[in-house]
C-alpha cells in the first residue's frame, strides 16, 4: 500500500487531465489548467519515489503532456514507465520527445533509466519494481550503460533480481567475473535461491558440490509461491546411478526421492557431470567407456 495521500494526488491529476484536449497523442495544458496541476504536482516533484511512484501511473498522453509542459521532467516519465514495466508506454514516450520535447528538459542518456527497472527498489511500501526483461532490453538498446556507475547498480542487479535480467546485462556487456563472484558469496550467505537466479543467467545447471572422489551432487533452488523448493541430484559414479531428491517448501516437509540407472540418462548429462566432478577433485570413473553405455558416447 502507497504512503497516504500518495495514490490520491495521482487520481486528481488524472482527473484535472480530463480537462486538457489531446492533440497528436498528447495532452495539451493551457494557461488555465497549469496552476492546478502545479500545485497537486508540488509535493511529489519533492521527492524521487513518489514523483516516479506518480508518472508512472498516467497514461502516455498525460505523462507526456506533463512533460511536454515542464511541469514534471521527462525522466521522470521515462523512470516511471520502467519502474512498472511498461515497455509500450515506453516507446511511445520515446516517440512524444523526439518528436517536440516542448519545454521539458533535455533527456540524452537512459543510464539512470535503466537502474528504475532492473533492480527490487521499493517507492514505497507494497510497490516494487517490476523488473520486465522487455523493458529492460528496450533501455540498453537506447544505449543505457549496464555498468553504470562503476557496476554500482549491477551489483543491485545480481543480488536481488531475476535470472532473466542477470541474464540480458551479461548479454549486454557487464562483466561475467563479478556474476561468478556474486554466486559464491550468494551461496556462502545461504541465499540460494539468488544464487541460482545467477547460476542459470550464467548457462549453469545447479550448484555443484564433491561429495566423494566418485560422487557428484547439483543443487537447484526452485522459488514456488509456498517458499523455497530443493531438487538435489546425485551421479554416482560407483554405482552408476543417477539419484534426485526434492524436497518441497517448508520445515519438515517430506522429500520424494527418483532413482536412475545411468543407462537411462541423457550421455550429455554425464558427460558434463564427469568433467564437473574432475574438476572438484573428484575421480570419477568414465561411465561412458562402459560397454553397456557405449551406445551413449555419441548422445
Amino acid at each position: 500500500m502507497a504512503e497516504s495521500g500518495w495514490q490520491e494526488t495521482v487520481e486528481k491529476i488524472r482527473t484535472a487531465l480530463k480537462a486538457a484536449p489531446v492533440a497528436e497523442g498528447v495532452c495539451v495544458i493551457g494557461d488555465a489548467l497549469r496552476p492546478q496541476l502545479a500545485e497537486m504536482l508540488a509535493e511529489p516533484l519533492k521527492e524521487n519515489n513518489r514523483i516516479v511512484f506518480t508518472a508512472g501511473q498516467l497514461d502516455t498522453a498525460q505523462a507526456g503532456g506533463l512533460a511536454r509542459a515542464g511541469l514534471i521532467k521527462w525522466w521522470h516519465v521515462y523512470a516511471g514507465a520502467s519502474y512498472f514495466g511498461k515497455p509500450d508506454n515506453l516507446r511511445a514516450l520515446r516517440a512524444l520527445y523526439d518528436a517536440d520535447k516542448g519545454a521539458g528538459d533535455p533527456h540524452d542518456s537512459f543510464d539512470s533509466t535503466l537502474t528504475w527497472a532492473s533492480h527490487p527498489h521499493n517507492v514505497t511500501k507494497g510497490i516494487v519494481t517490476r523488473m520486465d526483461p522487455e523493458t529492460v532490453a528496450l533501455l540498453i538498446e537506447w544505449g543505457a550503460n549496464v555498468n553504470h556507475e562503476n557496476g554500482k547498480y549491477y551489483g543491485y542487479v545480481l543480488r536481488g533480481s531475476p535470472a532473466e535480467i542477470i541474464a540480458i546485462y551479461l548479454d549486454s556487456g557487464a562483466p561475467k567475473q563479478a556474476a561468478e563472484t556474486a554466486l559464491q558469496e550468494m551461496t556462502g550467505a545461504k541465499n540460494y535461491l539468488q544464487a541460482q537466479r545467477i547460476d542459470n543467467a550464467l548457462g549453469g545447471d545447479g550448484i555443484y558440490a564433491k561429495v566423494d572422489a566418485q560422487t557428484l551432487m547439483t543443487t537447484q533452488f526452485i522459488g514456488e509461491p509456498e517458499g523455497v523448493a530443493t531438487l538435489k541430484t546425485i551421479y554416482n559414479f560407483r554405482s552408476r546411478r543417477l539419484n534426485e531428491i526434492y524436497t518441497p517448501p517448508g520445515q519438515g516437509a517430506p522429500s520424494a526421492m527418483t532413482s536412475t540407472d545411468f543407462a537411462g540418462v541423457d550421455a550429455g548429462s554425464l558427460r558434463r557431470a564427469q568433467e564437473k566432478l574432475e574438476q572438484l577433485g573428484g575421480r570419477p570413473a568414465d561411465v561412458l567407456e562402459k560397454p553397456r553405455l557405449a551406445a551413449m558416447k555419441n548422445g
